[in-house]
């Protein structure tokens, strides 16, 4: 991307602008700068793996017909919890074949084309180096798409399925549609890109209605299952100093199958995973509060962390800065 990053500088594109119909791209954008970037979603993303949060990030708004495209390569290990664009049906398209995550509960793989239900939350996790194309279309617009390549039931299936187990060939003739629409959409801004979208939007039809009864829920493999349940735990007892002895269990499953899962799905211990569950909340609650009426200790010790030299460490190594730079004092 930082090669098409250049060539859309040349070009003159805006860069970082608020404008609707700008391309938003950086060869790498740091945490506030992709949460700045990402303001169209309603997200919270978590970093899982030391050394701060590094990503490269196109994000385009179509200004005429409000479509969304991204394509992110994440260079951390994140989990995103939050909604899509409103009133915008949002396709998610691993860019690569050996891509594998959790998502809503489902493992993911490459040739998987992935739909938000309407009204429904993202919860996925993500290891370093994958890499999506996300596309937020009306549900209109996909289905004007489908009848006219005869498929008449185009709003139905986007109401009855969540995964697509997609025939390769498709989702790969897919992929290569949708990155031709973005190389020409920053070699030659809108107007002359919104034909390759039209034709990316058949190649997405096409991928759907490749496998007509692919949605079938995936049953998670026994360590996958367990690292999804302590997700769902730990979230339901945020404010507690979870340990891996209570997980082991609430899970019923012992300690080195939990390690096993989690180094596995993210490359992280579990005693690592809640450590940074609750260092990214005590960064969301610094980011958002008053540096002159807030203590850092306190915020720290709201979330189970008593030693201050150790925390401040572990909150650095995590995040590449110390608490006071995220409250603005240091």
């Amino acid at each position: 991307m930082a090669g098409l990053t250049r060539a859309k500088q040349r070009r003159g594109i805006q860069l970082g602008s608020a404008a609707p119909s700008a391309v938003f791209t950086s060869s790498i954008v740091d945490f506030d700068r992709y949460t700045e970037l990402m303001q169209r979603w309603d997200l919270q993303t978590w970093l899982l793996s030391s050394g701060g949060f590094r990503a490269e990030l196109l994000y385009y708004v179509d200004p005429e017909r409000g479509h969304h495209y991204s394509h992110t390569t994440f260079h951390s290990t994140v989990r995103q919890i939050g909604s899509p664009p409103p009133r915008l049906r949002t396709f998610v398209i691993p860019a690569n074949t050996g891509e594998s995550f959790i998502w809503r509960g489902h493992v993911v793989s490459g040739h998987d084309v992935l739909l938000f239900p309407a009204g429904s939350e993202l919860d996925a996790s993500v290891k370093a180096l994958s890499e999506v194309l996300v596309v937020s279309i009306s549900e209109e617009t996909f289905a004007a798409h489908a009848d006219a390549l005869g498929y008449g039931n185009g709003a139905d299936l986007l109401r009855e399925n969540e995964v697509f187990r997609c025939r390769p060939g498709a989702v790969d003739q897919l992929r290569k549609a949708l990155l031709r629409y973005e190389g020409a959409l920053l070699q030659q801004g809108d107007e002359s890109s919104s034909p390759l979208f039209d034709e990316a939007l058949e190649s997405l039809v096409m991928a759907l209605h490749s496998t007509p009864d692919a949605a079938t829920r995936d049953t998670l493999r026994t360590r996958e299952r367990v690292v999804h349940e302590v997700q769902r735990y730990a979230d339901e007892h945020a404010e507690e100093v979870l340990t891996v002895q209570d997980l082991s269990q609430v899970t019923g499953v012992t300690i080195r199958t939990l390690q096993i899962g989690f180094r596995q799905l993210f490359g992280v211990t579990p005693k690592a995973y809640l450590r940074a569950q609750r260092l990214n909340r005590v960064r969301a609650v610094l980011a958002a509060r008053d540096a002159g009426t807030t203590v850092i200790a306190d915020v720290a010790n709201n979330w189970g962390f008593w030693h201050m030299g150790q925390f401040a460490a572990d909150y650095r190594k995590l995040f590449g800065e110390l608490p006071s730079q995220t409250l603005g004092t240091g």
